[in-house]
């Protein structure tokens, strides 16, 4: 997440705050309440940067931190606090950072100089009554350079910084690797995971989809299975609903991933395909937000597939009709997404999961908007609905 002051949110440089939107308070509510409350988003991702926390190195002990050499000022740090907390308000459950910037004088011959860091910062968090649930060594490691982009550095990382937060009482677990595609993620998961040591630390495989074709995402779903660890998608974007929606529908399904994050939750309008909200703007003059397409579709999920659900079995005998099942509380949810370019009539057969005598119903559409359907009544186990050509279903208990 960005802030709405971000200059960046609308592509213009950051280090001059006359670049950024003025959005009135009661716009940016609305925009936040769409998030967490029209579509159910649970979780936030917050990133320092620029880097700057730590300009220079505080002193040669990395045990011995001397904050006043240290700057936790706006985008650096403090500027999200506030901001998670509005949000926790809105619904927002789990919120952890990813930093996007370390300090220059960070290598590794000096590890410890990091850890001090990441202490520092996580400690900030505690003090705040914001104690991070996850906390990743830095988004996109093969980006930064070295000395990130290189896995004995992080995996030194994963068992210092994990140490020191467990002697200090955290409940943080970190994130690994968080990077840019699924192969080069499973090569530094692979390498961190096989240290047991480090591996008691580690909460959360997370991998970003770039690059790669999603098929790319069984080895490293091979790792969470193997490990027990669950596995995020933790960044991406398509520019088409329908084709988000096959996205969540088969890290779900086929690689069993826990977690499927959205770039961005707002940018501006030439950034459109990147989040699922757009913020209109002529030059730094706010015109208003557009709900996308992709918020929709993905709203078919977040919606009715709740932190906590389980994932049951259902398939389908036609390829173009994608089927997806969940059960929280005895509550079944189904998704079926049809590709084809002409409506299916479906039959769908509950065996023992029914639970209620109908279900209701929602649809994306090209020209519906997670538009509440009839009720679907049940009878003999099973449940008879119309999926409209191209088009994302749900039907909720």
């Amino acid at each position: 997440m960005r802030l709405f002051g971000d200059s960046h949110v609308i592509g213009l440089p950051q280090d001059n705050p006359g670049n950024a939107l003025q959005i009135p308070a009661s716009a940016q509510g609305e925009i936040l309440d769409s998030l967490y409350r029209g579509i159910g988003l649970t979780r936030v991702r917050v990133g320092n940067e620029p880097g700057g926390i730590e300009p220079t190195n505080d002193n040669n002990d990395p045990f011995n931190t001397d904050l006043t050499k240290f700057d936790f000022s706006g985008r650096n740090n403090d500027a999200f606090l506030p901001v998670v907390t509005d949000l926790r308000a809105r619904g927002m459950t789990h919120w952890w950072m990813s930093p996007i910037e370390i300090e220059s004088f960070m290598n590794e011959s000096n590890p410890d100089e990091y850890v001090e860091w990441a202490m520092a910062i996580n400690r900030r968090w505690r003090s705040a009554g914001l104690e991070l649930k996850y906390f990743s060594l830095a988004n996109e490691p093969t980006l930064r350079g070295l000395p990130l982009s290189r896995a004995s550095y992080l995996l030194s990382l994963v068992k210092k910084l994990g140490a020191r937060l467990k002697a200090e009482g955290f409940s943080t677990k970190i994130v690994v690797p968080d990077d840019v595609t699924p192969s080069t993620s499973k090569s530094f998961a692979q390498t961190i995971l096989a240290d047991a040591d480090a591996r008691q630390y580690v909460g959360a495989i997370a991998y970003h989809l770039y690059d790669e074709p999603i098929t790319s995402s069984s080895a490293i779903a091979g790792l969470s299975a193997q490990y027990g660890i669950p596995l995020w998608m933790s960044e991406y974007y398509v520019q088409d609903w329908m084709e988000w929606a096959t996205i969540v529908h088969t890290l779900l399904t086929n690689y069993n991933t826990t977690v499927v994050d959205y770039l961005a939750g707002f940018l501006g309008e030439e950034y459109a395909g990147g989040a699922l909200i757009a913020l209109r703007h002529t030059g730094t003059t706010y015109n208003g937000y557009r709900l996308q397409s992709q918020y929709y579709s993905f709203g078919n999920f977040t919606r009715y597939v709740r932190p906590g659900a389980v994932r049951v079995s259902a398939s389908s005998p036609d390829s173009d009709i994608q089927v997806s099942a969940f059960l929280l509380g005895g509550r079944l949810t189904l998704i079926g997404i049809n590709h084809h370019s002409s409506d299916v009539l479906a039959r769908i057969d509950l065996g023992a999961g029914s639970g209620s005598s109908q279900f209701s119903a929602a649809r994306t559409s090209s020209t519906e908007h997670l538009v509440p359907l009839a009720p679907v009544t049940v009878s003999s186990g099973s449940i008879v609905v119309v999926l409209k050509a191209t088009s994302v279903t749900t039907l909720y208990q």
